[in-house]
């Protein structure tokens, strides 16, 4: 699919979504008192749609989980700064890594609020950004 050209992916991701589905996905339950927070989150996720699965993980949907309201998100995988195996970095490729992602979300109005190093993943030649 990915090898399709854009109009016709789009098409067929739309009519068969369920084809499209990757193996390993994250559900990201809404916490108790937190409806506002929830509904920023998903409007982000809106605001940035071109920038999801390249920058930040893709969003398929929102669904009911348990009493809950919860986004269903692709899995990025990789680690996160914060642990050993995700800080083997070259300083040079961390610095551009991290400019180029900081510098994605602006363009669209949108701020990294949570510069935890827990919510940057790096993933291959680029990082990817949680939250």
């Amino acid at each position: 699919v990915g090898f399709l050209p854009s109009p016709v992916r789009a098409w067929f991701e739309s009519s068969v979504s369920e084809w499209n589905l990757p193996s390993s996905v994250i559900l990201e339950k809404q916490k108790e008192d937190w409806v506002e927070k929830f509904d920023m989150e998903k409007a982000k996720y809106a605001t940035l749609c071109p920038l999801q699965g390249i920058v930040i993980p893709k969003l398929f949907g929102e669904l009911g989980y348990g009493n809950a309201r919860a986004l269903l998100l692709s899995d990025i995988s990789g680690a996160c700064l914060a642990t050993p195996e995700g800080a083997l970095l070259e300083i040079a490729d961390f610095r551009r890594m991290l400019r180029k992602v900081l510098t994605d979300l602006p363009q669209f109005k949108v701020l990294q609020e949570d510069i935890k190093l827990d919510n940057f993943h790096p993933i291959g030649d680029k990082i990817m950004i949680l939250e």
